[in-house]
Formats: C-alpha cells, sequence, structure tokens
C-alpha cells in the first residue's frame, strides 16, 4: 500500500468516526432533550404536563369536550421534553354515560411511540372531583396530588396500571368510531374504581344504574421519559468499528 493510499484510509476512518460521533449526538437530543409529536382525546377533559417524580413543572396544554364531534376530534402537540422526566396527564369527565382518555405519544428523538393502553402507562385517582366548568389542575395541585400517589394515600392507593377498553381505536374503541390521527392499536384508557358491578367492561360501558358516574376522578396518568442507555450507544460505536475494519480490508484487498 503507497503512503498516498494509507493517508487515504487514515481520512477515511476519522470521516467514519466523526459521522458516527454526529450519530450518538442525535440520539441523545441537544442539551438532553427529546422531541414528541402528542395527540390525544378525552372523555371528557383533560390537560397535560411534564415534571420530575415528585412534581408538575410545566403545563403543555389540553381540552375539555362536551360533545360527540369533540370527543372524536383530536387535539395534537410538538413538544420538548428533557430527559428523566415524567409526563402527566389530568383526565376528568362529566359523571355521565362513558369516560375515557387516548393518546399517542410519536418519540422523535428514540424513535417508537408510547400508545395509550398500553404499557408503561400508570394512573393513579385523587378523589378530587372536576367538571367540565372546572379550572384545569394547577401545578401547585398536580404536584400535591403526585406526592400523594407516591406515598399511596389516596383512593387508589398509589399508582396502578389503567383499565383499557378490550377494542382497539381501529375496532371503534368505546364509541364505536375509530379516532383520526390516533395509532390503530391505541386504546382507551380509565381508572376503574370498582362501583360498577352492571356492565361487561366497566368503566366503557353505560352501566344499569348509575347511568356513568364519578370514577375517583380527577385522574392522574403518567409514563416516564426515557434516557438513551450507554449500551445501545456502544452497540452504534462497536457497529462502526467494525464499519472501519471492513472498509481496511477491502482497500487491501485492491492494493495487492
Amino acid at each position: 500500500m503507497t503512503q498516498m493510499t494509507e493517508k487515504h484510509e487514515r481520512t477515511n476512518r476519522m470521516g467514519v468516526v466523526a459521522a458516527l460521533v454526529l450519530l450518538l449526538g442525535a440520539v441523545h437530543a441537544a442539551d438532553g432533550q427529546q422531541l414528541f409529536d402528542v395527540t390525544m382525546t378525552a372523555d371528557n377533559a383533560y390537560q397535560f404536563y411534564y415534571g420530575d417524580g415528585v412534581s408538575a413543572t410545566v403545563d403543555m396544554g389540553g381540552a375539555v369536550n362536551t360533545t360527540p364531534t369533540a370527543i372524536w376530534g383530536t387535539e395534537s402537540y410538538s413538544v420538548t421534553i428533557p430527559d428523566s422526566s415524567w409526563i402527566y396527564i389530568a383526565a376528568w369527565s362529566d359523571d355521565s354515560v362513558k369516560q375515557g382518555l387516548i393518546a399517542d405519544f410519536t418519540n422523535l428523538t428514540l424513535g417508537g411511540q408510547v400508545l395509550s393502553g398500553n404499557t408503561p402507562w400508570e394512573v393513579t385517582a385523587t378523589g378530587i372531583d372536576l367538571d367540565d366548568a372546572s379550572p384545569s389542575p394547577s401545578l401547585a395541585l398536580m404536584t400535591a396530588e403526585i406526592l400523594n400517589a407516591n406515598a399511596g394515600t389516596n383512593p387508589s392507593l398509589g399508582w396502578v396500571t389503567p383499565t383499557a377498553s378490550s377494542l382497539t381505536n381501529v375496532a371503534g374503541g368505546i364509541h364505536a368510531v375509530t379516532i383520526s390521527g390516533i395509532d390503530d392499536n391505541a386504546r382507551w384508557m380509565w381508572y376503574d374504581n370498582g362501583l360498577d358491578t352492571t356492565s361487561l367492561n366497566p368503566p366503557f360501558t353505560v352501566p344499569i344504574t348509575p347511568p356513568g358516574f364519578n370514577h375517583d376522578e380527577f385522574l392522574i396518568f403518567r409514563i416516564p421519559v426515557t434516557v438513551p442507555e450507554p449500551a445501545s450507544m456502544s452497540l452504534l460505536l462497536l457497529g462502526g468499528i467494525g464499519l472501519v475494519a471492513r472498509r481496511k480490508r477491502r482497500s487491501n484487498s485492491h492494493s495487492k
């Protein structure tokens, strides 16, 4: 191999390593933040936030839906959330007929989705009844109820797994309507306080008595914002080193 060829190979290796550095930097977004596209709706109201494991610190918006058209429509958000945060959704109903939340969180930084009705969603019941006209929970109230949930001193005795509809979104969910803009596999979810003993799929089918009711609302749903694992980055780096080695061997064979 000539001196010029060796110099060219060193340049190639440096280029690949530089590309890997850029790739790893992109995976772990600027300043340790992640970008999400969010689409959701509720029967009847929700407000969503992010914070840490003991508090809500940022209010990101919400909606109150009082008609079927509004419930079957959606709201969409593009939000940037720091690594290691928790996403919280406060949700409440008009205590009538059916209740539920359906959501699609797409992580544009790491890839993948978190859909309502699936792992790793958790829910807690505050026992503070809100109505359609009620203001959304303040950051202070959210923080107080997060602490109550962490201590297990609320009606649900802490964080529990939400009850999910037996039907996916594409199958019509709880309203026999597929919600446009939300993944087919998302499912409506809510908290079942065990008081509905007359319907087959509480709290999503209308009970005989009473015709819908307060399930210890308002509720708080949560999911964690995960941090890219060092092992995953190591695999990417090892893959890049293998690429350098293969390119070097290929160049050596051409020089013989």
